[in-house]
């Protein structure tokens, strides 16, 4: 069994209440659909669990940034069991249940802003590496 984690039951259809659980209605049919996001830590620790389906990932990373203070720009989000790599406003089917892996991705942390940098003219950068051979001070 799994530890649990922070549980958000939000609406943005008609809710729908069956058995003390708050349940998506799908308006179209009139059916009532469990539909939930589980984001998972690497261990399978329950980090945030949400009864509802954000329309896509970018959605679903403000919600994990709000709930748990990781920045968006710092999550990386893989669909657990076969590792698809999510990319920033792809689509969540709103009518599935979803289980995603949430991973601390620190490489805006140490890439270097070239173009964003006022002396930029004395930096050369080669990956991590940025040396400055024409500064004439430090």
């Amino acid at each position: 069994s799994r530890a649990s984690g922070l549980k958000i039951c939000l609406r943005q259809a008609q809710p729908a209440v069956q058995f003390g659980r708050l349940l998506k209605m799908d308006i179209s049919t009139g059916h009532a659909e469990d539909a939930s996001v589980t984001v998972l830590s690497m261990t399978g620790a329950v980090v945030l669990e949400l009864c509802y389906v954000p329309t896509n990932i970018t959605a679903l990373k403000l919600v994990i940034e709000e709930a748990t203070g990781l920045p968006s720009a710092l999550q990386k989000l893989l669909k657990a069991h076969d590792h698809h790599i999510y990319s920033d406003g792809e689509g969540l089917n709103a009518g599935e249940t979803h289980e995603v892996l949430l991973l601390k991705d620190e490489t805006a942390l140490w890439e270097w802003d070239i173009e964003g940098n006022p002396s930029k003219q004395y930096l050369e950068v080669d990956g991590s590496i940025v040396r400055c051979p024409r500064m004439q001070t430090d």
